[in-house]
């Protein structure tokens, strides 16, 4: 995905400046992802922090002059209120987003080989366990207190 090497991004960044390369590698992987809700709550909290930014600066100029007028105390008071709207629905956005992003695998060096996931014979009795492998591992190992 990325040619330099000494380069390294976060995920959420990766997603931002190359979800389509995100995506052909959770393919190559056959990984399921939840890149199409990582990228839409993305979109949603850097428009939110846009507006958040927005409001702040111009409560900030607002607040610099003299003494308010009515319609300035009346305008301070919408934005106090969309600012605290806001910064309440950023937080359980955000939260959301970046615990999705922790379902981002690590990025493979696209020269990396492709390894089979260790197939299971058809006739295998239901909860087999593969070893590492892929043949069923020879000894039982019991929990059992002694």
């Amino acid at each position: 995905m990325n040619a330099d090497n000494d380069t390294l991004m976060n995920p959420l960044q990766l997603i931002r400046e190359q979800p389509d390369a995100v995506r052909a590698m959770l393919d190559k992987r056959h990984f399921a992802a939840p890149l199409d809700r990582i990228v839409e709550l993305d979109t949603r909290s850097r428009a939110l922090r846009a507006e958040l930014e927005q409001l702040r600066a111009e409560r900030n100029k607002a607040s610099k002059g003299g003494p308010p007028s009515e319609a300035v105390k009346v305008r301070m008071r919408e934005l106090g209120d969309r600012i605290k709207a806001i910064e309440a629905e950023l937080g359980p956005l955000e939260a959301e987003r970046d615990e999705l992003v922790l379902h981002i695998p690590n990025v493979v060096d696209p020269a990396a080989p492709l390894v089979a996931e260790p197939s299971v014979p058809a006739n295998a009795p239901p909860g087999l366990v593969l070893g590492s492998s892929g043949h069923q591992p020879t000894e039982e190992v019991s929990h059992a207190a002694q």
